[in-house]
């Protein structure tokens, strides 16, 4: 059997030969740095360089042969340590690491593995929106036709924009963590559209907040 990348979903972790996706688990390690507890920012963005970096060592083939130091090694030690924080987040995000952890690094051990699942949600997308679009004209369709009036289609997105100031690299000892300044201003807004192709009518909501 091949192997498959998937999200944390508890239904697949029966399944022998998995590769825990580790772009969920980013996305996740970055709302993690913009939490107002300092403490748990710093371990959120401690987390976010170890999966960046376990990821950056797969491109390169330039993974460490000290197994103790190594990505994985790097990464289990982060995990322990957020696994007893007091903040909910930080502790459910440390777990799913270290509770499905052959999953997470299975990618350093196979190289050949894909370390996301974004090329097979990209290739899904389509089809997904096409089935999802399908389905909801149906239905509109069918009720229309019961009450006799006109129908007319709008096809919706929404957006984030944004910037977000990040961490450069510093150099430091072998095996000291590097301690830098950064700052963490982060300001966007959140732009909702919707255009019927038939006709071009169009309109547009920005809101400072995801809605």
């Amino acid at each position: 059997m091949g192997w498959l990348v998937t999200d944390g979903y508890g239904a697949y972790s029966s399944y022998p030969k998995r590769q825990h996706c580790l772009a969920h688990l980013i996305r996740k390690a970055i709302a993690l740095t913009e939490a107002l507890d300092k403490e748990v920012a710093d371990l959120g963005q401690w987390l976010l360089e170890e999966l960046r970096e376990l990821i950056h060592s797969l491109a390169t083939g330039d993974g460490e042969s000290n197994e103790s130091d190594s990505h994985p090694a790097r990464l289990y030690r982060v995990c322990r340590l957020a696994a007893v924080a007091e903040h909910t987040k930080l502790k459910a995000l440390a777990k799913e690491i270290l509770t499905d952890w052959d999953a997470v690094i299975a990618c350093f051990y196979h190289p050949q593995l894909p370390p996301t699942n974004n090329e097979a949600e990209r290739a899904l997308r389509h089809a997904v929106i096409v089935a999802d679009d399908l389905e909801l004209l149906s239905q509109y369709d069918r009720q229309v036709r019961q009450q006799q009036r006109p129908i007319r289609y709008f096809a919706q997105d929404e957006s984030r924009f944004g910037l977000h100031t990040l961490l450069g690299r510093l150099i430091t000892a072998c095996g000291v963590k590097p301690i830098g300044q950064w700052q963490w201003l982060f300001k966007a807004f959140w732009l909702y559209g919707a255009v019927e192709p038939a006709t071009g009518e169009s309109f547009f909501l920005e809101f400072s907040h995801e809605w």
